[in-house]
Parts: C-alpha cells; sequence; structure tokens
C-alpha cells in the first residue's frame, strides 16, 4: 500500500507528507537502515492511533494522532541519542561518539554538565595521544620537565632550555598513549552505561 492511497482526504496527504519531511531531517544522523526501521516504527504508531478515532475526518484523526505521539522535535531526540550511542559504543570512531554525546546530551541543566565532563575527558584523551606522538618528532621539547625553581611543565614547551631535567624521557609516549586509549575507551564505556540507565 503505498502513502498516497493511504487517505482520500488531500489535506491529510498534506499533513502526513510534511510531518515525515521534518521527521526525515531529524533522521539524517542515522545509517539508512536505521533511519528506515524507525521511520516504519513512528508511521506504525500513527495509523494505529488514526485507526482508533474512525468518527472523524481523516485530516482531524491525522492531527489528533500526531498530537499524541508528539513533534518529530522533542521525541526523536532520546531515540537518536539511543541509537547513535550504541553504534559509537561498539564502534568506538570518534565521530559516532561525539554525534551520541550531541543527541543525547542536549537539554536538561545535568545532560549538559555531564556532555561538559565527557568532552573534556575526550579532548584529555586526544591531547594525551597528541604529546605522546609529538615526542617522537620534538624530543627536546616535549615531556614532564622539571625546572630549577621546582615548577613542573608537561606537555609541549617552547623553550625547555631553562628546563633542569626531562623527568620521563621516551617513557612518556607509551604513558601518553595508554593513558589515552584507557580514557577513551573508559569514557566510552561509562557512556554504554548512562546510555542505559
Amino acid at each position: 500500500m503505498s502513502e498516497k492511497s493511504l487517505f482520500t482526504d488531500k489535506v491529510a496527504e498534506k499533513i502526513w507528507a510534511q510531518y515525515f519531511r521534518r521527521l526525515d531531517r531529524w533522521l539524517r544522523a542515522l545509517d539508512e537502515t536505521q533511519k528506515q526501521e524507525l521511520i516504519l516504527e513512528i508511521k506504525g504508531h500513527l495509523l494505529e492511533s488514526l485507526q482508533s478515532e474512525p468518527s472523524e475526518s481523516e485530516s482531524e484523526r491525522l492531527l489528533n494522532a500526531i498530537e499524541r505521539l508528539g513533534e518529530p522535535e522533542t521525541y526523536v531526540k532520546p531515540m537518536l541519542a539511543e541509537r547513535l550511542l550504541t553504534k559509537a559504543s561498539k564502534s568506538l570512531k570518534p565521530k559516532d561518539v561525539l554525534r551520541g554525546l550531541y543527541y543525547h546530551f542536549v537539554g536538561g541543566v545535568k545532560k549538559i554538565f555531564a556532555g561538559i565532563i565527557f568532552v573534556f575527558g575526550y579532548a584529555l584523551a586526544v591531547s594525551l595521544a597528541l604529546i605522546g606522538l609529538l615526542k617522537v618528532f620534538f624530543p627536546g621539547r616535549v615531556g614532564l620537565f622539571l625546572f630549577e625553581k621546582g615548577t613542573l611543565l608537561f606537555g609541549l614547551s617552547v623553550k625547555p632550555e631553562g628546563a633542569r631535567t626531562e623527568v620521563l624521557g621516551y617513557w612518556i609516549i607509551p604513558i601518553c598513549l595508554g593513558s589515552a586509549f584507557l580514557l577513551y575507551i573508559g569514557l566510552t564505556k561509562l557512556l554504554k552505561v548512562l546510555k542505559k540507565k
């Protein structure tokens, strides 16, 4: 049954088409298979709701069904976040993680606070990995430097000449890369746990 044949009322057809165009915009972040599954699920809910009010006109029944289900902007975010975070927890790709975080933490003070912590954590993981990699190319400028006055500098130093000693040497490479990896995996696993709540 094509969507055109769902309605005899042209207004209802137009409402249906507009609703699913808006929904389609929200679901762009999903791959095509997930997107189609979610669209079919939502169509099923709307059609079921439509059939529960046989006495009204098609357009009125459709508007009532949409009102009961809600606008895509309100109910799609949690569904989208769940699917994207599930994908991120399996793929471990930074792009998937960031997209999942975006949709999961948009809205609410607690979610914003948690989002800031996760963004900071992932930024720290990337920074540690960069420090580990840069040590190979700039061995005299990257490290944990102890200056004569007792101050420490961790990372990239523009002028390490005043440094008394470089504390970690080349051990900074496995320490930073290992820490970055563990932090990244830990944050991603924590996302998985939070997603289930």
